[in-house]
């Protein structure tokens, strides 16, 4: 009687080897791990109702020393422009956050203070040439919770991080970061994924359909184990 159950094993191993369970493509971010990145689909690319962007959400904070302390300092990027992070310094350490000792040094300007320091042009050691950035850089600082107020608009398809630095030792921070892509909330890397995924429904109905035809031609043989089977099967 055992063989009867036997379709329904293969249906179990085969969802086991290929579910995949989808959610919104955010990603979270605090002290710790302090940087995310996933890639995005401009709309232009991969059509949808929506403009793609990134946006940060701070859940929570403490540890600051002041009021007016800054918090956290973020960015948000394409990651081929990570090198446009910082400024190095005269022992080749790098420098990327414009305080009050980078503005006092000159690395970065009055009104940039508590943000990324960015520069437009870097030497790149792979062309032995300058280059430029491919997209624009945004940074800010944020103290408080809540949903920042700009999201960074995705014009074009790449991989794209945000990062953010604390600017005391003692501040601790969670927050989200939501990769919205134009045609909805799966991932990049899940998208091209669809049509495998079609297949696999369709899979799943005929192996179904099959195994309840093999179930109600043996129904009068059935032990009460395998009448137990075919429901949790259905579902």
């Amino acid at each position: 009687m055992s063989q009867y159950c036997r379709p329904f094993q293969l249906l179990a191993s085969f969802l086991c080897c290929f579910l995949v369970f989808v959610t919104a493509n955010k990603e979270k971010i605090n002290q710790r791990d302090y940087q995310v990145c996933a890639g995005m689909y401009s709309k232009e690319d991969w059509k949808g109702k929506v403009n793609p962007f990134i946006s940060f959400n701070l859940k929570k904070i403490s540890g600051l020393s002041i009021d007016s302390d800054p918090g956290i300092i973020v960015a948000i990027y394409d990651f081929q422009d990570f090198e446009h992070l910082g400024v190095e310094m005269s022992d080749g350490e790098m420098y990327y956050v414009c305080d009050d000792y980078a503005v006092d040094t000159g690395l970065c300007e009055e009104e940039d203070r508590d943000k990324f320091i960015i520069q437009d042009v870097v030497y790149d050691p792979y062309t032995s040439a300058n280059r430029s950035r491919a997209n624009p850089i945004m940074t800010f600082s944020q103290n408080e919770v809540g949903l920042h107020d700009v999201s960074y608009p995705v014009t074009e398809t790449g991989f794209y991080c945000v990062t953010a630095f604390k600017s005391t030792g003692s501040t601790k921070f969670n927050a989200v970061v939501n990769f919205r892509n134009a045609y909805g909330h799966l991932a990049g890397t899940e998208i091209n994924k669809l049509p495998l995924y079609g297949l696999l429904a369709v899979a799943y109905v005929v192996a179904m359909a099959l195994y309840s035809f093999a179930f109600w031609k043996h129904k009068h043989e059935l032990l009460p184990l395998q009448n137990i089977c075919w429901p949790f099967s259905c579902f």
